[in-house]
This record gives C-alpha cells, structure tokens and sequence, in this order.
C-alpha cells in the first residue's frame, strides 16, 4: 500500500512564540518520539545565522561550528542536510537536524528543518553518518570520532524523496510517515494556538513574564508538561526563559556564576556579591543541589 506524500507548507514565523512551540513539542513529556518533532526554519541574513545560541549551554563552541558548517554546505549547492548530536554526560537524548536547503542568495540561506528526537546510542548516530557519506555525503571538516558530529553536519544531494531518505539512513517509520502525512506541522499548529491562549491570560493578570505561572497554566489547561531540563540548543529551557526575558540556569552540576546564600537558602548570581533577596553577603559555592531549576531575576 503506497504510503500518503504530502508535506504541508508552513511560513516562517519571526515570533518568539513560535519558539515556544517548538520548545513544547521537543522537550513534551508526555508526548510520543513522532509527536516531539519540530518542524522550523533555520536561516542566515548576511551570513550570520539567524538562531541565537545560548554561550553559556554545553557544547557551545561545537554548535556555534555546526551552524556555520551547515551554511557552508548551503552554499557549496548541498540540498540536504544532516545534523546529528548524540546523547552525552549533559543531553540524556539524541538530536537529529534535517534540513532542506530552500533558498541560497548571495549571504542569504534558508533551510526548513524537522528536529527529530532520536533514543539512538551515540555509537548508532554515527553509523547513519556514515551511510550518508556512503551515498555521497561530505561534512566541511570530516569526522573521525563521535564528538566530531556535534559540528559537522553532513550535507548531499539525493535522487527521490528527502523523507524516504531520510528513513532509510535514520529508521523510525512512524516518526517519517507522520512527517509525511503533516502531522508535526498541524500538531505545532495547535500547540502555538494554546501558547498564545496561556500568555494571554498571563497578560490579563501581569505574569507574562512568570515562567513558572506560565508552564503551570499550560499544565492546567491543557496538560503539557515540559521536561525537567531541556537537551540541545535552542529546545533547553534556559531558552525558553530567554524568550521571556527570564534568566535561568540549571543546576545539575555545580555552576561557578552561582553563589548559594546561607542566608535565605537562594542562589543568586556570585557576581552581584550579595544576596539580591535578602541581602546577606555569607555564601558558599554552588555544589550539586539534584538539578534544580534556578531563576535569576
């Protein structure tokens, strides 16, 4: 039985709250692996990319590289691109990136993008690489270990169906043939149109910026929960506070930036050299507090 092809055109939204979408579906708890697929653009103006990497997330340096290599291989006429970051000591899941190359103007590059949540082993993720460059592909730097994945995406060009590709080298029928059918872009459709519902009454009580009020609200109204703590780029929480004008960080190891008042049992950022809250001056480090989510404001 010939399976249903039709990928549902969606525009680039330059809004936060698409984000924030995107952010829900990635990081939902109680969504499904296919559910949790984020579909996005992903652009340079002038070169210089579009998404806003936060400089203080793990594996920073190697993503800042993989956003200029993805552009790169935009420009060298790939069509298709793979970015694959594996699970490690600070993301519990795997990351993949598909990325087709939609427009390359001079320093200009706009690519539609599916984030793909993947269970695989590290060990796995470079395998698909590997079939990739198999079938072609070339990375700007090429990869020799699987570290080296997080900043050379893979880039080709291929004869058929970018998702029939795409499930030959990565598996996982049920998340492609939800891809296919629209289902990732009619779900992020939905989840936007609560985001905006929530913020609203957030608006009318004002506690738009309340992260905290804000994913209880999405928790009573439409029961969904985020992780408790975010994996790759853009999709960690500390982003999503971003969006907020919210600082957050996450303390599942211990934070130098912080300093843990004995005061009033806080942290606060070590930098301000007292407690903001209580204005106590006696600290001590911010040794490991079971991963706590720490807002900064």
């Amino acid at each position: 039985m010939e399976r249903k092809r039709y990928y549902l055109e969606f525009e680039k939204v330059e809004h936060p709250l698409e984000e924030i979408a995107g952010v829900y579906l990635e990081e939902g708890r109680d969504l499904s692996v296919k559910e949790r697929t984020n579909p996005y653009f992903l652009g340079w103006k002038d070169g210089k990319s579009e998404l806003k990497l936060d400089s203080e997330a793990p594996y920073f340096e190697e993503e800042k590289e993989a956003m200029q290599n993805i552009f790169e291989l935009a420009k060298e006429g790939y069509k298709l691109i793979f970015w694959f970051s594996p699970r490690g000591e600070y993301y519990p899941e795997g990351r993949i990136v598909v990325g087709r190359v939609k427009e390359v103007l001079s320093g200009d590059v706009l690519l539609e993008c599916r984030g793909l949540v993947s269970l695989e082993s590290p060990e796995s993720m470079m395998g698909m690489a590997e079939k990739i460059m198999d079938k072609g592909g070339m990375s700007m730097d090429g990869i020799e270990n699987i570290e080296d994945l997080r900043k050379e995406p893979v880039g080709v060009n291929i004869v058929g169906d970018w998702c029939d590709f795409g499930e030959e080298i990565i598996g996982d029928r049920e998340t492609w043939d939800w891809i296919r059918e629209g289902g990732d872009v009619e779900l992020k459709k939905e989840v936007g149109t609560k985001v905006v519902w929530v913020l609203e009454q957030a608006r009318k009580v004002g506690r738009e910026k309340d992260t905290r009020y804000y994913e209880m609200m999405m928790v009573r109204y439409f029961g969904l929960r985020l992780n408790s703590s975010g994996n790759h780029g853009g999709s960690s929480l500390g982003y999503f506070d971003s969006l907020f004008g919210i600082n957050m960080v996450d303390l599942r190891k211990g934070d130098e930036r912080l300093a843990y008042c004995e005061g009033c049992g806080k942290y606060y950022m070590r930098k301000k050299g007292k407690c903001p809250l209580c204005g106590s001056e006696s600290s001590k480090g911010s040794e490991n507090r079971g991963g706590y989510r720490v807002y900064l404001n």
